[in-house]
């Protein structure tokens, strides 16, 4: 297994050596190891093919030196001419051909020929000038590809060497975008066998397929062949061959009752997207500071496009957190966070967005807006906890425990036994109140009536709270909160509340936070609620 590694890199190294020894290599083969048969026919990156000029015979679906011989019938769209031999030479019927006939003289097919020998001579001039360009390409992405036999391959785009013959044996398929070109430079004859078929995909289109041979062009009876031969000697199709593209020999076209089609298609029409609504519009102010971002694309997107790479949210230099979401045709961007007050931030979808058939935007799309100034909340209320705010712990129904806790602060419950309370007085520093004796011993105090009072401010407090209307907030974060900074205010969710990650409650010594919520409070393992900017619990 190892010998079979070491084959490939011994050839190369083998091919090196030979060039450092021989400065008559061919410096094509020394540049392009990597590309050639030695490698497996690996592309290395190279910049893309200028496309071939071929000026004014790039009208003609046929141009020939020497003469277009015929069998009838054959079918041929486009035009078709020879030069400077004379128009006799043009063996093929008005009926054959959609088009004109352009020859040098009056001899040519009547009643479709038109005499005109200046243009043939500037087509020919032409065609000679686009044969010397595509042959004289240097630097080719593949050399002798299959050792001058293509069978079931895939062309992708770029210049391909032959320094012998090339035959199609089977199938071969060109495949690239509308604007990607390829030159096929063969040094000998170029022959496809019989029923063979060149076929285009991914877009690629024939008028950008240059097929430059030195020697003589035959494709087989029945065959189909796409893109534009430059032939420096004659051109022949047997009998049934099809060709879409152009036949431009240096010598003779033969035809044998074939198809040619001079019907390159066009590239198709690229939509490019837009971003077509915004929310808020460009420049807006007095923005909500839990304003949900939206982009509207001018067509649907490619959802994976769409992400916290391609739409961002900035204040000034700092990426805002959020979350990114695509449905329909439009992009949201939602804050972790309430925006700050009186503040400009710049939203942006970038040209990594795509459509579904892989086209960006044509360039970022920004969108500006400022946040309203905030007239500060109404501060709420202090809820006042009366005697309930002596305990660290109050209750009702009593106080269950696991050893060993650790509680600050005063504990108590009623109407129920102090018997409830499973707290030892090891886990207390503070009073344990009960209603009775069978509170824990020696820390426990006996005061119901001061338990009742406690429990009596405890409900008056909840229902003050809960009772507080107008909230600041309303179903923020749907009900998940984590991560998210809250600044004071009233908060009221009709749902559960989870705290899934650290919470930040951020505000002044003074400020007053109030979290009305309908459902159960559940903070997940490890998790912490965060005091910042002199906020107090």
């Amino acid at each position: 297994m190892k010998l079979k590694n070491i084959y490939p890199i011994a050839a190369m190294l083998l091919v090196l050596i030979m060039g450092s020894c021989n400065k008559d290599n061919d410096p094509i083969l020394s540049s392009n190891l990597l590309s050639s048969e030695l490698s497996g026919d690996i592309v290395s990156v190279t910049a893309a093919l200028p496309v071939v000029n071929l000026g004014i015979a790039g009208e003609f679906a046929i141009l020939s030196k020497a003469g277009i011989t015929n069998v009838f019938k054959s079918t041929i769209t486009g035009d078709i001419g020879s030069s400077p031999i004379t128009g006799a030479a043009i063996l093929v019927s008005c009926s054959e051909v959609t088009g004109t006939v352009y020859s040098v003289d009056a001899t040519g097919p009547l009643p479709c020929r038109i005499t005109n020998p200046t243009r043939l001579t500037t087509a020919v001039s032409d065609m000679e000038a686009a044969y010397t360009d595509a042959a004289g390409r240097v630097n080719p992405d593949f050399l002798n590809k299959g050792a001058g036999t293509i069978s079931g391959d895939t062309l992708t785009a770029g210049l391909y060497k032959w320094s012998t013959a090339l035959l199609i044996t089977s199938d071969v398929v060109i495949s690239g975008g509308p604007n990607d070109v390829w030159i096929f430079q063969v040094a000998g004859p170029l022959s496809m066998s019989s029923a063979v078929k060149i076929i285009l995909t991914g877009g690629a289109q024939a008028k950008n397929i240059f097929w430059v041979v030195a020697s003589s062009v035959t494709l087989g009876t029945t065959t189909h062949f796409e893109g534009n031969i430059l032939g420096q000697t004659s051109i022949n199709l047997q009998t049934g061959a099809s060709i879409n593209g152009r036949m431009l020999s240096q010598t003779a076209v033969n035809l044998q009752m074939n198809t040619v089609t001079l019907k390159i298609v066009e590239a198709p029409v690229i939509t490019i997207p837009t971003v077509i609504t915004t929310d808020p519009l460009n420049n807006a102010v007095d923005v909500v500071n839990n304003k949900v971002v939206a982009f509207t694309f001018s067509e649907v997107m490619d959802p994976l496009t769409i992400n916290a790479s391609t739409f961002t949210l900035m204040q000034g230099t700092t990426s805002v957190p959020g979350v990114v979401a695509y449905s329909g045709s439009t992009a949201t961007f939602t804050s972790a966070n309430i925006l700050a007050a009186g503040t400009i931030y710049t939203a942006t979808i970038t040209t990594g967005a795509k459509d579904l058939e892989g086209t960006a935007l044509a360039s970022d799309v920004a969108l500006n807006f400022t946040t309203f100034i905030a007239i500060p909340n109404t501060n709420p209320l202090m809820v006042n906890l009366g005697t309930a705010g002596n305990f660290a712990i109050l209750s009702k129904t009593g106080i269950t425990d696991v050893y060993k806790s650790a509680i600050t602060g005063n504990i108590g419950s009623s109407p129920i036994t102090g018997a409830a309370i499973h707290v030892s007085c090891s886990e207390i520093t503070g009073v344990v109140y009960t209603v009775d004796v069978a509170g824990p011993l020696p820390c426990s105090v006996i005061n119901p009536t001061m338990l009742t009072t406690a429990v009596s401010d405890m409900e008056a407090a909840y229902t003050d709270a809960a009772g507080r209307a107008n909230p600041d907030f309303v179903e923020f974060g749907a009900g998940n909160i984590g991560g998210k900074t809250l600044t004071p205010g009233i908060y009221k969710w009709s749902s559960a509340v989870l705290i899934p990650t650290d919470v930040t409650i951020s505000g002044g010594p003074d400020d007053v936070w109030i979290f009305q919520i309908s459902g159960f409070l559940t903070m997940s393992s490890a998790i912490n609620v965060i005091l910042a900017g002199g906020a107090q619990a």
